[in-house]
Parts: structure tokens; sequence; C-alpha cells
């Protein structure tokens, strides 16, 4: 069965004083329906900009390479029309902030309601019945209430909550998320990741899911994507990139993580250096300046992406087997 969505060699460059400088340099995915995927890394390793390449709502400054195909057609030879109705219908997008989502100065249930009316076609009464409709299937409670609420009125929470209802309100096939929770406390965070885990398997939805906390990763899907300065460095099934991680980069994220068995005093392990600037990073392998697996090879030649032994796996590493858990 063919992919949902096949992205191939897509690069994102920007033009700085005459020279175009790579944000996202060659990454290759896959996600079939009822999928879930994670985008993890770094800020600025490319994480978001590979998002809104394949949502087509880049910058107006970015160029855009590469073949990106949602079930099998190039989404390139698609009119401008058609890529919005498009998003509006199966694409979903929610952000970190669901203020940039929200209007302030029109109810929530306005807000799902036209989503509706756009897309699905339905007059004003049946969108605002659907309306209510999304915003208790999202957890909201009292919606018929709430959906007359603006959204300074809603607390963070249900603003997310609300946020959600509006991307998902026409059924699209693929969400994404963009750090969804970043602004959440623990507890909602939790409630959050646990309503994204039911919808997609009530939906059969194909989830992408944008973020650097790497619990989230464990709780919230079953693949991951790291990327580093642009390029995708590895790639594996969850359980199986936290028991043996294959890339240099994956370790270091890994070992950085806060341990609840810690002691007191113990302190947070860091990784050495900075993420290369834009456009500025070594000729070889990007990590090879932070990388405690270092040899000559890695400083002239870039390792290409390639398959693992173990299915599914992939590893842009000249020394993945010697990378310690």
């Amino acid at each position: 069965m063919s992919a949902l969505l096949s992205v191939r060699d897509l690069c994102v460059t920007f033009e700085r004083e005459g020279e175009e400088l790579a944000a996202v340099d060659g990454v290759d995915l896959e996600l079939g329906a009822g999928e879930t995927l994670a985008l993890v890394g770094e800020s600025g390793s490319g994480k978001t900009l590979t998002a809104l390449a394949v949502l087509g709502v880049l910058p107006a400054a970015a160029r855009m390479t590469g073949t990106l195909r949602w079930r099998g057609a190039d989404l390139a030879t698609l009119a401008p029309s058609e890529r919005r109705a498009l998003n509006g219908r199966e694409l979903a997008f929610v952000s970190q902030e669901p203020a940039s989502a929200l209007d302030p100065v029109f109810t929530i249930g306005e807000q799902v309601a036209e989503v509706l009316r756009v897309h699905a076609r339905l007059g004003r009464a049946a969108a605002w019945r659907r309306a209510v409709a999304s915003l208790a299937e999202v957890g909201i409670a009292a919606p018929e209430e709430r959906a007359h609420a603006y959204p300074h009125e809603l607390s963070g929470g249900q603003r997310q909550r609300a946020a959600l209802a509006m991307a998902l309100a026409c059924g699209p096939a693929l969400l994404v998320a963009d750090e969804p929770t970043s602004a959440l406390d623990v507890t909602l965070q939790a409630e959050i990741l646990a309503l994204l885990a039911h919808l997609v398997r009530a939906r059969e939805m194909a989830l992408v899911l944008i973020t650097h906390d790497l619990a989230l990763v464990a709780e919230a899907t079953e693949r991951v994507a790291v990327m580093y300065a642009g390029r995708v460095v590895e790639e594996a099934p969850v359980q199986e990139l936290f028991a043996r991680p294959a890339h240099p980069y994956t370790a270091a994220l890994l070992r950085s993580r806060p341990r609840a068995d810690a002691a007191p005093e113990a302190r947070l392990a860091a990784i050495p250096g900075v993420v290369p600037e834009l456009g500025r990073g070594p000729t070889g392998c990007r990590f090879a300046p932070r990388c405690e697996l270092v040899r000559e090879r890695c400083s002239a030649e870039a390792p290409p992406l390639e398959a693992l032994a173990e299915p599914g796996r992939r590893s842009a590493c000249f020394f993945a087997a010697e990378v310690r858990p």
C-alpha cells in the first residue's frame, strides 16, 4: 500500500547576501494512514520548516525543492485554491501557541463553525451543531456554553483544545502538531497527549508531532525522526531508539534528559558546543564538532542516511554500531 505522505529530498533555503543557505537539507520521510511520527531535535534543526513545507505555508522568503506527494499525487501540481482546500479537508495544523490560531474578536464556536462552512460547505445551523460536537470531542466541558466564549475567557488548556477542535473539525487524515503542549503545565500536557492518542486511534488519523521533549515522544508516537542542522540523522521505532540509539546525537539527547532517580546534587549531562549557524556547517558530518566518536573521515565526508540491519531503522553515522546506549 502506498504511503499517505511521501517526502523526498526536501530542501528549504533562504537567500542571504546573495548566498543560498539551507535550513532543511535533503529530508526523506514517509507516513502511512494511522501512523504517528515524531520530529525531534534542538531549536533550529528544521523540524517546523519541514512541516510548513508539507502544508504549503512556508515563509515568502523561503525556496523549496524536492518532491512532496499526498496519496501519490504531487502537491506541486496543485493550484493554490486546490492546495488551500486540501489543507482544510485532509491536512491540519495546530501550533504550540493557540493564541496564534484563535481570533480574539470571535467566539470559539464561530471560529470552529467557519472552518466547517468553508471546507465542508455546511449551512450556518449545521456548522454550529458540528462545531459544538467538535468541542465536546476534544474534551471541553459544557461545549454548548463554551462555544459562546471568547478565547480570553478560556484557560490555556481549553484554548489548546479549541485550537484542536478547529484543526480536526473536517476530519483530516493528517494532523501536524508543533510543540502542542509546550505552553502547558505537566498535568495539562498529559491530558492533551492522551487526547491526541485517543483521536489518532478513533479516527485512524496520521500524526506528526514536532517536539524537543523526548518524554512526549515516548508517550505519543510510534516512530521518531531525529533532526540536526537541517538533516534527518536517525529514524527508528520509539522503543528501539530509546533502548539502542544509532547516532551519537540521539544518544547525547537521551543522556541529557533529567532522571527521576538521579541524586539531588547530580548535574545534567550537556552536549558540548553549539548547533552550526545556518549555512555555516562543517564540510563533513554536521555533528562532528560536538561528537564523542568523531574521526578523520567524519570531517571529510557527509554520512548518508542509510538503512540499518533492523527493520525501520536508518542512521547517518559511519560508526552507528559503536554508539553507546
